[in-house]
């Protein structure tokens, strides 16, 4: 004879059976086999962490600052400079005439032809010209003035030509050697310039003008032909003037 508590135990297995078949079911149920409720974990109460003794902070004095004495740097001395060796060519020398023996090496250095051909040939352009025009290229204007000037007594008179000063500096005993020309135009800045002062020359008896043997014509400043006009009228009549007149040369050594 079954007894009342085997049956509960069938019941109860029974009932277990059928809800393992759900899942769903089988998970929110009390489960016998095991014991356990599945029911969400027991909230616990947070626990209160003893705070922390107060510690008294301490305040850190500053360090005295110590006293930095700055010294620039020496300045450094430079080691000696060594002599440079004799550099000698006597092996290459030797080389050369042994490779070509019809090549003569030369001792000294030789003369700049070059530069003094042309030196001639700008000084026989210059000796050609009835009239020298010294351009101080003080502005682009003023030379292009003198360049037009030039051009009216090439046109009227006969050959001019316009003078850079200061290319010939260093050659004017050169040229007033042999220079001809019937008249030299130029500025007042003449009186200043140091390396035409010893070919200038006065004659006060007639208020003229030389430089070397040629008459001298010194104009006004350059730059009042552009602001007054009737001044270049003056200058045209005084080179038709010196240019159709023979000039009147003073008794005196033309050379400094």
């Amino acid at each position: 004879m079954i007894s009342q508590l085997d049956l509960y135990r069938s019941l109860i297995q029974d009932t277990v059976q059928y809800l393992r078949q759900d899942p769903l079911l089988y998970s929110c149920i009390y489960m016998a086999e095991e014991k356990t409720y599945c029911s969400p974990p027991p909230h616990k109460t947070p626990q209160k962490v003893a705070a922390l003794p107060f510690v008294e902070q301490i305040k850190q004095e500053p360090l005295p600052a110590e006293k930095i004495s700055f010294k620039p740097p020496e300045p450094a001395i430079p080691p000696p400079m060594k002599t440079p060796p004799s550099r000698s060519f006597e092996g290459i020398e030797k080389q050369v005439q042994t490779l070509f023996p019809s090549f003569t090496l030369l001792k000294d250095t030789p003369e700049d032809h070059i530069s003094y051909y042309k030196d001639a040939r700008k000084k026989e352009r210059l000796l050609q010209a009835d009239t020298l025009l010294l351009d101080f290229q003080e502005s682009p204007q003023e030379t292009l003035f003198l360049e037009n000037v030039r051009q009216a007594i090439t046109l009227y008179f006969g050959p001019a030509m316009r003078v850079p000063v200061k290319d010939w500096d260093s050659k004017w005993a050169m040229v007033f050697e042999d220079l001809q020309a019937k008249l030299i135009v130029a500025p007042p800045s003449l009186k200043k310039h140091a390396p035409l002062l010893p070919w200038y020359r006065e004659n006060p008896s007639s208020m003229e003008f030389f430089l070397g043997s040629c008459r001298l014509l010194i104009t006004q400043p350059l730059s009042s032909y552009f602001h007054h006009p009737l001044h270049k009228k003056v200058l045209w009549q005084s080179l038709c003037k010196l240019l159709k007149t023979p000039s009147t040369l003073p008794s005196f050594s033309t050379t400094p």
